[in-house]
């Protein structure tokens, strides 16, 4: 895939772009240090970072609201795999950047660090076996579990909810290329939650909402 492709371009959200424009060169490139290098571990993690590091960041960054700390965490790690994805040279990836709106030494930053780290995070990537997994249905099922409680055991509610997925593909082919036909990737994953899990799950999933929203 050509990295000239409009249709290649990344979407991102303004308030991001205005915020990582403001970040301290120093604190940006160690983020953006964080993000490669845990993009290459064999061993995934849920998140990038951790909650105690996310509450260290808003304090050096000065940022005041969650939800815009996750916004501009989750668009350095999207361009660092978009550029994994279409396997971009550094010059590219700063051009690409610089046209996003970003300021030329945020560009020189991530194409630099880029240069440095690409060949890690895209061997890594590349192993991930099932990509482009969609959602064919959602289910959902309540049940109850012992937990121990002042000497006895109560029954705790629990909340499963089944994502039948569908579409990905098994290849070891690298990401600049389409990727192969073979055997289609089915599973349905469950998740397992309760009330406070369920709530936190609810409200991340209205902010990605709203991120959405913003970019219709």
């Amino acid at each position: 895939m050509s990295t000239s492709n409009s249709a290649s371009m990344l979407r991102v959200m303004p308030q991001s772009i205005e915020v990582i424009n403001g970040i301290n060169s120093a604190f940006l490139s160690n983020i953006l240090l964080l993000i490669v290098k845990r993009l290459s571990e064999e061993q995934k993690v849920p998140q990038i970072f951790n909650q105690d590091e996310k509450l260290k960041l808003k304090e050096l960054l000065s940022v005041h609201e969650d939800s815009t700390l996750e916004i501009v965490l989750s668009t350095l790690e999207h361009i660092i795999r978009h550029a994994a994805f279409h396997v971009m040279r550094p010059s590219n990836l700063s051009k690409h950047v610089s046209e996003l709106g970003f300021h030329e030494q945020v560009g020189s930053l991530i194409s630099e660090l880029w240069a440095v780290h690409a060949k890690s995070v895209i061997d890594t990537l590349k192993k991930e076996t099932c990509s482009h997994m969609k959602v064919e249905h959602i289910e959902s099922s309540i049940h109850y579990s012992l937990s121990s409680h002042k000497g006895g055991h109560v029954e705790v509610p629990l909340a499963l909810v089944h994502f039948n997925l569908n579409g990905g593909t098994i290849t070891n082919k690298t990401m600049d290329r389409p990727h192969s036909v073979n055997d289609s990737c089915k599973t349905t994953l469950s998740l397992e939650f309760n009330r406070e899990e369920l709530t936190e799950f609810y409200q991340m999933l209205e902010t990605i909402q709203s991120h959405l929203d913003e970019l219709l």
